[in-house]
């Protein structure tokens, strides 16, 4: 993901929109802020972030500021079996991909 985003970027690729506020509504603190970031990185990307280092600080404040976070005790992003990735999963409605799967996409 880019490091630089400018303020036209962020509304547009960032900005949490009703359903996805629906989505965090059990949420809170710093879970909240983490699945939100996970939810639009995926969106963005069509892909989870390895670690909150691939995260841009920028793209961390604009979704924070959102929630009316104004410091940042983000928890600890888990990705692959971590309960935030397999959470997204189910709200994107994706599945991961079976052998089976891969037999039918190779020729």
């Amino acid at each position: 993901m880019k490091r630089q985003w400018d303020i036209e970027e962020l509304i547009e690729h960032f900005t949490l929109v009703q359903e996805d506020l629906e989505t965090l509504a059990n949420k809170s603190g710093p879970t909240r802020l983490g699945f939100a970031l996970l939810l639009k990185c995926f969106q963005y990307e069509g892909r989870f972030p390895h670690g909150k280092h691939e995260i841009p600080k920028d793209v961390v404040n604009y979704v924070a500021h959102q929630q009316g976070i104004w410091q940042l005790p983000m928890a600890p992003i888990k990705t692959g079996t971590g309960s935030h990735d397999l959470r997204s999963k189910r709200v994107l409605t994706i599945s991961v991909l079976t052998v089976k799967d891969k037999e039918c996409l190779t020729p």
